[in-house]
């Protein structure tokens, strides 16, 4: 999994998904790059305590902003949760205006199916503690 992981991350991000798999380069790189300098030092001081990059963020707290242990928790206002409720509503009213009968009670047979596997599948757990 890690090893699929990183090739398909070095290949979204343009890289060739093989460059992963040449370890032992990859590490001889290191070690020469380590030899010649603080590698990491560097490192650090150049992409963390030297970088011009800042972001400011301000919040305005409002009747939903609470204090707690010095940190103020944020949350989300009623009238927005309730909002992006409707919206769902009215987005699922439209896939399902769009569903013959026969998909429906598919939809309807394979959420059953998926409770009673989901309720073994916890049987089973309960049974290994």
């Amino acid at each position: 999994m890690d090893l699929t992981t990183n090739l398909t991350s070095r290949w979204i991000h343009g890289g060739s998904p093989l460059d992963a798999l040449a370890t032992v380069d990859i590490v001889a790189q290191l070690r020469k790059a380590m030899e010649e300098g603080p590698l990491f030092q560097n490192l650090i001081k150049t992409h963390l305590l030297e970088n011009q990059h800042r972001l400011t963020l301000t919040m305005i707290p409002g009747s939903s902003c609470t204090l707690v242990r010095g940190y103020h928790l944020m949350y989300i206002d009623s009238g927005y949760a309730q909002q992006k409720i409707e919206r769902e509503k009215v987005k699922v009213a439209g896939i399902e205006a769009e569903l013959t009968q026969g998909q429906k009670d598919e939809i309807v047979r394979r959420a059953i199916e998926l409770k009673e596997r989901q309720e073994e599948f916890q049987g089973m757990l309960y049974g290994c503690v």
